[in-house]
């Protein structure tokens, strides 16, 4: 066989062949990173105001108002608890003993008062009311609640003041008093006419909580 003889020139592509089928979908790729957020939206509208529940239970109140129809003495320079024996009305308050007025539930209270004091000698006299407290069975001065009076000859003379207390459950608080003088009475009055006028009481005694 002789020697071939040079390749021919190349001939035209021919027409490409039918698409074969796709491969398998490969492994997902990394997340990307966050895109920066939205701006918010436009705010929704108020929905409508519900129905006005039911009033709470309103916190107790407690209170007492007391007072005497006697005429008190006390010896000379002997210290001496105002009595009471009658209740005007109550709630958490009370008479203890006579001479003492009870609270039964712990808070801060007004303890207000009015004496009415008479006289009869010639000569001065010095009166002093202050605050004693009763708890768990010792008693013990209130510091700092005395008010001394001089009253001059014969007279009558009304002490009236407050004391703002804190008081703790079961406590008990005596106004006490003395004078150097054996005349000197916390006085009650019957029933007066000319004009017709109630009786006046030797104390009255009002607590009020405040708080």
């Amino acid at each position: 066989m002789g020697p071939l003889g040079p390749a021919g020139a190349v001939g035209p592509a021919g027409p490409a062949g039918a698409v074969g089928p796709a491969g398998a979908v490969g492994p997902a790729g990394a997340t990307g990173p966050a895109g920066p957020a939205g701006p918010p939206g436009p705010k929704g509208e108020t929905g409508e105001t519900g129905e006005t529940g039911p009033p709470g239970t309103p916190a107790p109140s407690w209170y007492g108002s007391f007072y005497d129809t006697t005429t008190q003495s006390a010896p000379a320079a002997t210290a001496t608890a105002m009595r009471l024996n009658q209740t005007s009305i109550s709630n958490g308050v009370s008479i203890a003993g006579g001479t003492s007025i009870s609270i039964a539930n712990a808070g801060v209270y007004d303890i207000q008062f009015s004496a009415q004091m008479r006289k009869d000698s010639a000569s001065s006299a010095q009166l002093d009311i202050w605050l004693r407290l009763v708890r768990g069975g010792s008693a013990v001065d209130v510091p700092d609640s005395n008010t001394s009076v001089l009253l001059g000859a014969t007279r009558k003379f009304v002490a009236a003041w407050d004391f703002m207390v804190a008081a703790e459950s079961g406590d008990q608080y005596q106004l006490m008093w003395s004078t150097d003088d054996p005349t000197m009475v916390v006085l009650y009055q019957p029933p007066q006419t000319g004009p017709v006028r109630p009786a006046t009481p030797s104390v009255i005694v009002t607590v009020v909580q405040a708080g």
